[in-house]
């Protein structure tokens, strides 16, 4: 999966604002970062799509972070304590099965008695963290707000290619248009995250009691559930006349290339190289933890049927010990694998790191004749921003599909 050009990318993190904020100056070690603008209309239109969007984008940018880190520690919490309290389990089981008993020496107390609090305590603390997590709804605020962010970027870039923006008499009904899929963008995020505890609670029992008790399928789905499996992509409108010259269409290009493509495929990549790492770090643990269980199995069998004694005995206790917790080791690994999608993220990312790639190739093509071919390239940024918008409806729903309870 190698790229020749991925040596050049620095995984390094953009700017907060980088997005929305096209004319604050830099510090120092971000100036590769910087891209200039000092053309029509694009100078005058960003000044206006900074200023309307910034704030919006911002609060649920930041939203969306906090939320996605909320999520992840209520899974790791629960995970984690799930899988200490079968731990405990296992341990106690050896312990009463081989008549063993540990006196901790400062105490004074026999750890088999201390065993069963730590056991609830761990449920305990596992049960708190998935109800926590749901009440709260780490997950779905998170995708909210993933999702309201991200509309609010692919809103500038497909206004920056609007047939309005690029005619100076269509101005006005430019902005206008664009004030009205703001504001409609602005009440769907209220809406979506305006529930309350109590209706959660009383939405999840009255979900639980329709697929579990009467085995009815919910069909009822919110706006955000209905938005990203049933969103409208727009489709490219009918070119224009462009009232401005060559410069300035190829100031709008250099931006959009440096701006959103490359800012994309960096992010792409990085997160890609990220999960890819972490992929292969624990991909084969699962069925190796599997192959062992089964030697454990058949080892218990030959050792209770060709030896006995107490030596043998206390092994083969140990031997059903490891049986029963190597294969609930792999399960849990699995789990946090699959609460994260950390595989099919990774394999995802570079497919549309590589996508963009080919899509940066064609329009370099195509702008050496930017003039005759205006409304081709135009064509080609608005096909790109449906790429873009194709696969982050396919990213919220792998999320919003794996795991419902957290």
């Amino acid at each position: 999966m190698n790229d020749s050009n991925d040596i050049k990318i620095n995984c390094k993190d953009y700017p907060a604002s980088y997005d929305m904020d096209d004319f604050t100056p830099l510090s120092a070690d971000q100036t590769e970062y910087v891209v200039r603008v000092s053309h029509e209309p694009l100078k005058s239109g960003l000044k206006v799509l900074n200023t309307k969007l910034r704030d919006l984008y911002l609060v649920s940018d930041l939203d969306a972070n906090i939320y996605q880190t909320k999520y992840k520690t209520s899974a790791k919490w629960a995970i984690g304590c799930g899988f200490f309290s079968v731990l405990i389990a296992v341990i106690q089981f050896c312990f009463l099965a081989l008549d063993m008993s540990f006196i901790l020496p400062i105490f004074e107390l026999d750890i088999l008695k201390i065993f069963p609090a730590f056991e609830v305590l761990m449920i305990v603390i596992a049960s708190i963290a998935v109800f926590f997590g749901f009440f709260h709804a780490h997950q779905r605020t998170w995708l909210i707000n993933r999702h309201v962010a991200e509309q609010c970027r692919l809103l500038k870039y497909r206004y920056l290619l609007s047939r309005d923006f690029w005619n100076c008499i269509e101005r006005q009904k430019w902005e206008k248009n664009l004030n009205k899929k703001i504001k409609i963008l602005t009440d769907f995020r209220n809406q979506e995250l305006s529930l309350s505890i109590p209706k959660k609670i009383l939405n999840f029992l009255y979900m639980s009691f329709n697929n579990f008790v009467l085995s009815k399928k919910n069909d009822s789905r919110s706006l955000f559930e209905d938005s990203i499996s049933n969103g409208d992509i727009p489709k490219f409108p009918a070119p224009g006349e462009c009232s401005f010259d060559k410069d300035s269409k190829l100031e709008f290009i250099t931006y959009y290339q440096k701006k959103r493509l490359q800012r994309q495929r960096h992010y792409y990549f990085c997160t890609y190289k990220k999960l890819f790492k972490s992929h292969q770090k624990i991909k084969k643990i699962p069925h190796l933890l599997f192959l062992l269980s089964f030697v454990a199995v058949l080892a218990h069998f030959i050792i209770d049927t060709a030896f006995s004694g107490p030596i043998s005995h206390d092994l083969s206790i140990f031997l059903i010990a490891l049986a029963v917790l190597l294969p609930f080791i792999a399960a849990v690994i699995k789990t946090k694998r699959d609460t994260f999608q950390v595989s099919k993220s990774a394999y995802l990312y570079h497919q549309r790191y590589s996508a963009l790639k080919k899509l940066e190739d064609k329009l370099t093509e195509d702008i050496k004749a930017i003039d005759e071919n205006w409304n081709k390239i135009l064509n080609t940024l608005w096909e790109c921003e449906n790429f873009l918008e194709g696969e982050h409806r396919q990213w919220l729903i792998l999320m919003h599909d794996s795991d419902w309870y957290l």
